[in-house]
């Protein structure tokens, strides 16, 4: 028997429902109801309805993996494409089969998940004489058209819920809280026991992760959060090239191998780069011996917090196993983190045999500052980088590049970034901001061949100076003074050498910038001023600056 009918799901709008709230552990259990309902609810629906079907139990953090079997040598009643992340694609054998599992899919949904916005769209397909890739194509296109979902918010109510403002329908803590909220804080727990499946080195070293945004920051001390988007580099443009090879209806059983193959890669480069982060940041915990308490960084200033008698690490993923990847940390790691996130996804190989590359955007933000406002701040920010990645590579003819982007607000006050850096960052000589960057300083030929000093390697190199050079060292006065001589543009820079230099004393030189001791800019860009704003903002990671 062959596939007649090719179904699609995909979920509306989850930034908003994952980020809509200030609540961690419901950012985390929504996060964990999208990852169920397109993976895990996905075969026990099919395993209720009693289809054959090639997913297999596993154990493992996604709870299930996709086998190939073939849907001709093993009579399966339905072969699951992909599944996971917010989408899934699926073959029917028949037509009512393709009903039945929608109708129930959906009402498990509805009853386990409320407030999520399933779309599903299907379509016949004759395959031996239709090519897979083009009537995935068209459901594509069928699923992001249309009108958007318009939720009932209810009738008449007594009470409302405190945190969505939906009829309140249960009390938990002592709070009146929607159907919405009860779902999401319902699988609080497996959301950490995913995460821990990924991430068994925590559990290993005695530690757990924070569940609360409070938690984040040393009190009295420092108290800023870190929310880290990143996002995969033409990850849509490189899965259809990918398969451009099986564009004819004899190839469709390779097709779904190699959706199936692409998919499969890109979650595990996900969940490797999600390790060998948190590795790189065990690496930086040690033990005070002054108060015993555990500390993290460089400089070991990031003190654990102690949570039911259970030290816990500075840092929570709420959504990853894919390219779209959010975590928060403590603000003086956000940079550090994103960055090695960056160079460990690019490690990874695809099946298209091309690194993971990808782009970030760090918030940095009072830890009290709603979170659904710096979640947006952190997506203009990834966007920003996209930008500078497309910039940098028409510039140098390169096939793709890792980029960042980042922004500390210390005042709580946010708006759209291109204001803030108007208003804040730009100065009758050009513009204070180095950002965004590149993670990566060419070597070689491409050295010769690239000149930009606009890199993480450069950036790391500088604040280390500011923040560990004699010359600087624990000088604030002078830190500020060369920070408002670089406001006022080149010639106050000039002036600044004049009143406060000893001898010959000049700006750290980078190539290929060293002209910039001097006078502190670069044409219409400030060579150092990032660096010095960052020097509160910042600890890097063990081997975290490499080129």
């Amino acid at each position: 028997m062959t596939p007649t009918r090719l179904l699609m799901i995909d979920v509306a709008d989850i930034q908003d429902y994952i980020f809509g709230s200030n609540n961690l552990q419901q950012n985390l259990g929504a996060s964990e109801l999208v990852t169920q309902a397109t993976s895990r609810w996905i075969f026990e629906v099919l395993k209720d309805l009693e289809f054959a079907h090639n997913g297999e139990v596993t154990g493992e953090w996604l709870d299930y993996v996709i086998l190939n079997k073939k849907h001709v040598a093993h009579e399966l009643d339905v072969e699951v494409i992909y599944a996971g992340g917010g989408n899934a694609a699926l073959l029917f054998v028949k037509e009512e089969d393709c009903r039945k599992f929608v109708r129930q899919w959906t009402r498990r949904v509805f009853d386990e998940a409320r407030g999520l916005q399933p779309k599903v769209k299907s379509t016949a397909i004759k395959w031996d004489n239709e090519a897979l890739t083009n009537k995935l194509d068209e459901l594509r296109r069928n699923l992001h058209g249309g009108t958007p979902a318009a939720p009932l918010l209810g009738l008449g109510v007594t009470a409302a819920c405190v945190f969505t403002g939906l009829p309140a329908t249960t009390v938990e803590d002592d709070k009146l809280i929607s159907t919405v909220v009860k779902h999401k804080l319902k699988v609080r727990k497996n959301a950490d026991e995913r995460l821990h499946n990924v991430l068994p080195q925590v559990k290993k070293a005695n530690l757990d992760f924070i569940y609360d945004f409070d938690q984040i920051g040393t009190a009295d001390e420092f108290s800023y959060l870190a929310v880290i988007h990143i996002d995969g580099n033409r990850m849509g443009k490189r899965r259809i090239k990918f398969l451009e090879q099986f564009n004819a209806s004899e190839k469709n059983d390779a097709c779904v191998v190699a959706m199936r193959k692409f998919s499969q890669t890109l979650q595990q480069a996900a969940a490797q780069a999600l390790k060998n982060t948190v590795d790189q940041l065990l690496e930086i915990k040690g033990r005070d011996p002054k108060d015993g308490k555990l500390k993290f960084g460089q400089d070991k200033k990031i003190v654990a917090p102690r949570i039911d008698r259970v030290e816990r690490i500075p840092f929570r993923p709420i959504v990853f196993g894919g390219d779209d990847v959010t975590f928060v940390c403590d603000g003086r790691l956000g940079l550090s983190l994103a960055a090695a996130y960056l160079q460990a996804f690019a490690e990874q190989t695809l099946a298209d045999g091309e690194p993971a590359y990808a782009r970030a955007g760090v918030a940095i933000m009072k830890s009290h500052f709603p979170f659904s406002r710096s979640y947006e701040l952190a997506e203009q920010l990834c966007a920003s980088a996209k930008e500078w990645r497309k910039d940098i590579c028409r510039k140098y003819d390169l096939t793709d590049a890792l980029t960042m982007d980042w922004h500390f607000s210390t005042t709580g006050m946010v708006s759209d970034l291109k204001q803030i850096r108007k208003r804040e960052y730009t100065v009758p000589n050009g513009e204070l901001y180095m950002r965004p960057i590149v993670l990566s300083r060419p070597q070689g030929d491409e050295a010769r061949r690239i000149q930009e000093w606009r890199t993480w390697p450069t950036f790391n190199e500088l604040v280390r100076y500011f923040k560990e050079d004699e010359e600087w060292k624990n000088r604030r006065n002078k830190v500020k003074a060369l920070r408002t001589a670089l406001r006022a543009g080149p010639d106050a820079v000039e002036l600044f050498w004049h009143n406060y230099a000893k001898s010959n004393e000049r700006l750290k030189k980078i190539a290929p910038i060293a002209y910039a001791v001097d006078r502190g800019w670069d044409g219409p860009k400030c060579v150092y001023f990032d660096a010095i704003e960052a020097m509160d903002f910042f600890t890097s990671l063990k081997g975290n600056a490499k080129s």
